[in-house]
């Protein structure tokens, strides 16, 4: 199960055959290795920002870019929310006025 996961999550077959190979000879000889391999790739698994969705999909919908992360709408609009939170922080932290208010708005004015 975790093999398939893997694989989906990530889409990277190359990687998925190496996993699963060092698994099964981790197995074989007996060693700790096997269950420190399923560790780190869960590990691989749980860092996708957005477990809803995964990198495979992302390709399939035609986003190809390599530093590009898989988000669903929603997770996307919850870390946009965040991203502006923290740079209108920032804009107060400093002095600066944040761009808030409607897009009809000119960049830069404030709502007040």
């Amino acid at each position: 199960n975790l093999i398939v996961n893997y694989a989906f999550k990530l889409n990277d077959m190359e990687k998925t055959r190496e996993l699963a190979e060092h698994i099964y000879y981790e197995e074989t000889e007996g060693s700790q290795g096997a269950a420190l391999a399923v560790i780190d790739a869960q590990a691989e698994i749980d860092a996708l920002p957005d477990p809803m969705i995964s990198l495979w999909e992302m390709e399939e919908y035609g986003y190809t870019w390599n530093e590009m992360l898989p988000l669903t709408q929603g997770r996307a609009s919850d870390f946009l929310a965040m991203t502006c939170l923290y740079t209108c922080s920032m804009r107060t932290a400093l002095k600066q006025p944040c761009m808030t208010g409607s897009r009809s708005q000119g960049m830069g004015e404030s709502s007040a």
